[in-house]
């Protein structure tokens, strides 16, 4: 999204967040700091096309733990 989170960030958070329901939506939206419309909108797009959000996320989770694994190869290396 232009400006802000993009959608795959928006539905992870939505899939770690303890709200269920418009609850979710409300509060995303305040600890995202963007407006309410873009939650519903990041959620509208995920109906939409679920395994392109999908494949973000995975790809960003590997990105991660590569990352870490690399961090921690580091911190090995000059322990």
């Amino acid at each position: 999204m232009v400006g802000g989170p993009d959608v795959w960030e928006i539905v992870g958070a939505l899939r770690s967040a303890p709200e269920r329901g418009d609850a979710v939506v409300e509060a995303l939206a305040e600890r995202l700091g963007i407006d309410e419309t873009r939650v519903r909108a990041a959620i509208r797009y995920y109906g939409e096309y679920p395994q392109e959000v999908d494949a973000w996320i995975a790809a960003n989770d590997a990105e991660a733990e590569r990352l870490e694994a690399a961090l921690a190869r580091e911190r090995d290396l000059l322990a």
